[in-house]
């Protein structure tokens, strides 16, 4: 059987919807395999069930992806104890090592887990079409919307998915 191999760039544009793949939308998100590297919260996607979570792919070389930590903290902030965040690195262990990873995490520092996908097995399985790519779980862990890229009215939206699922 041969082996997909995924490649995206990172984008500071929203894709249009027509160009995100939707074949996990309304499904239970697969489970997260990335090792936890830094940060705080629960680790598995169990360990959450009950909260809206954000799974969002990311890379270090990514500046689209810098920008959007602090917001996903500002609304973790706003919900405690009913948002959890993972953020996944899909940078390749080639490029970078674990002590790079967590020199990233002193210097935008945030609360929520940060996990690196070495193996990709986590990447390969949700198919991001860009970087970062945003997943919204409900409280039931049903991915309910996907977003890719990251520009000025990304996390608006972002923030308005989760608001309806937390109602």
């Amino acid at each position: 059987m041969a082996m997909a191999i995924i490649t995206a760039s990172c984008s500071p544009d929203p894709q249009s919807p027509a160009d995100i793949p939707t074949g996990l939308l309304g499904k239970q998100a697969p489970p997260i395999t990335a090792e936890a590297i830094a940060g705080n919260g629960p680790k598995t996607l169990e360990q959450a069930k009950g909260k809206v979570v954000i799974i969002d792919f990311w890379a270090t070389y990514c500046d689209p992806c810098r920008h959007s930590f602090p917001r996903y903290q500002q609304l973790l902030d706003r919900h405690p104890g009913h948002l959890a965040v993972f953020a996944i690195s899909i940078d390749n262990p080639e490029s970078i090592d674990a002590d790079q990873l967590l020199s990233f995490a002193h210097q935008h520092p945030v609360d929520f887990p940060l996990f690196w996908d070495v193996e990709e097995i986590t990447k390969t399985t949700y198919a991001p079409p860009a970087f970062p790519a945003s997943y919204i779980l409900d409280r039931q862990g049903i991915i309910r919307h996907i977003h890719s890229g990251y520009g000025p009215t990304t996390i608006n939206a972002i923030e308005k998915d989760v608001k309806k699922l937390l109602k």
